[in-house]
């Protein structure tokens, strides 16, 4: 195509602003279609998500599912901590000292605190996840 506007651009046919305008137009031509062909296959892609999503959603439940439970165990047991503490390092102050925490069974309890890492980081300690020895507060 660029080889016809500038034959006929060398045979005063078109000016070259009109050749340079031709390119542009070509160029955002063959964006737009190129743009339009992806979008088709996303949504032939699309139609394939949704057929696997359809047997998925509107198959029949599983036998048992439908039906409420026919027991239920009471919850037994609770979670008690007694002087906690926790340091990064031996030379290192104390971050937590002395927690004692008791949490009856059933009950709900959160633990907020500016920074995940940090709550992440106090439970691990807490369930014992943690390498190193106890320290002694």
């Amino acid at each position: 195509m660029i080889y016809f506007a500038a034959r006929l651009a060398l045979d005063n046919v078109l000016t070259v602003g009109m050749v340079f305008a031709f390119i542009s137009y070509k160029t955002s031509f063959t964006e737009k279609a190129v743009l339009l062909v992806e979008k088709a296959l996303d949504f032939r892609i699309l139609d394939l998500h949704l057929e696997r999503l359809t047997d998925v959603a509107l198959s029949a439940p599983e036998p048992g599912h439908d039906q409420a439970l026919t027991h239920q165990r009471e919850i037994c047991g609770g979670i008690e901590l007694k002087n906690v503490c926790f340091r990064y390092a031996e030379s290192e102050p104390f971050v937590v000292e002395n927690i004692n925490l008791t949490i009856e069974p059933g009950r709900f309890v959160t633990i907020a605190g500016p920074q995940a890492a940090a709550r992440r980081r106090w439970l691990r300690s807490c369930w014992g996840y943690w390498s190193r020895p106890a320290a002694t507060c």
